[in-house]
């Protein structure tokens, strides 16, 4: 694409943290935009207002069924010129005991 131009971005991991400023981010320049995650409800606020080119998938990385929920995202929008990976999975840790954090490290 050529520089300056309108690219259609997929964020995978949207609801919130970096994932979800990015595709403000990307939504403030103009760019068309799809995000993804678990909470429906978290990804239809980040897409308010932006109707005509913003798009999501309530999708969980961790189940089989996300990629043919992503291509869907990536038909709807017509294709994909950068996709940001943003989604985490692991345990709550509020009190940071070694012991969660460690766990399946060998």
């Amino acid at each position: 694409m050529v520089e300056g131009s309108v690219k259609k971005v997929v964020i995978i991991g949207a609801t919130s943290g970096s994932g979800r400023r990015l595709a403000e981010m990307y939504l403030a320049k103009g760019h068309l935009v799809g995000v993804t995650g678990r909470r429906t409800e978290e990804l239809k606020k980040v897409v308010e207002g932006y109707a005509d080119r913003a798009f999501y998938r309530t999708m969980d990385v961790t189940d089989p069924a996300c990629v043919g929920l992503l291509d869907e995202l990536i038909d709807e929008m017509g294709g994909m010129d950068l996709m940001i990976y943003s989604s985490g999975v692991g345990s709550q840790n509020p009190a940071l005991v070694p012991g969660i954090e460690m766990e399946g490290v060998e």
